[in-house]
C-alpha cells in the first residue's frame, strides 16, 4: 500500500507544479537600448570659388540665373543631391587682390572649404592676365587648403 501511496503523492505533486508552472505571468517584454545612428549624409558638398563671373555678373548670370544656380540645380535634378557653398570677389584671382576685400583665391579657397567637402570648384579668371608665369604658378599651388582627406580636382579645359 505504501507503493500506492507514494505514487499518489508524486501524481499530486506533478499536477500541482503542472498548474502552478501554467498559472505564471509571461515575461516582461523585451525592452531594446539599441541607438540607432543617423543615416550618413548623401549631399555632395561643393565649394565654388571665383571672380564676379562665377559671383553673379552679366556675363555670368546672378542669383538663380547664376552658372553655379544652374549647376546645383541640374544635380539635384540628377539625384545627386549637392550643396554649394559660394566664395567669390570681383578682380580677385590666384595672383592678384579682389577689389572690396583684397582676397585671393587661396582666401577665398580656404573659406569655401569645410569639414564635409567633397570638391572645391577653381574657376579662375583674367584677372590674372600679366602676372608672371612662375609667379603665377606658385600662387596656384597655394591655393588649394591643406586638408586631412584629399580634394578631387577636375579640369574643364
Amino acid at each position: 500500500m505504501g507503493g500506492i501511496i507514494a505514487r499518489a503523492v508524486v501524481a499530486v505533486l506533478c499536477l500541482t507544479v503542472t498548474l502552478t508552472g501554467c498559472q505564471q505571468a509571461p515575461p516582461p517584454a523585451y525592452e531594446s537600448n539599441y541607438t540607432p545612428t543617423t543615416p550618413p549624409d548623401p549631399s555632395l558638398y561643393v565649394g565654388i570659388v571665383g571672380d564676379s563671373y562665377t559671383g553673379g555678373s552679366p556675363s555670368g548670370g546672378r542669383g538663380k540665373k547664376g552658372w553655379p544656380a544652374i549647376t546645383t540645380r541640374m544635380l539635384n535634378d540628377q539625384g545627386i543631391p549637392a550643396v554649394t557653398k559660394l566664395r567669390t570677389e570681383s578682380g580677385a584671382g590666384y595672383f592678384n587682390d579682389g577689389i572690396h576685400n583684397h582676397y585671393r583665391f587661396r582666401d577665398l579657397a580656404s573659406q569655401a572649404a569645410g569639414n564635409r567637402t567633397s570638391l572645391v570648384m577653381l574657376c579662375g579668371s583674367g584677372n590674372d592676365q600679366g602676372a608672371p608665369p612662375e609667379e603665377l604658378t606658385r600662387m596656384v599651388r597655394q591655393t588649394l587648403p591643406s586638408r586631412r582627406k584629399p580634394l578631387r580636382m577636375q579640369r574643364f579645359w
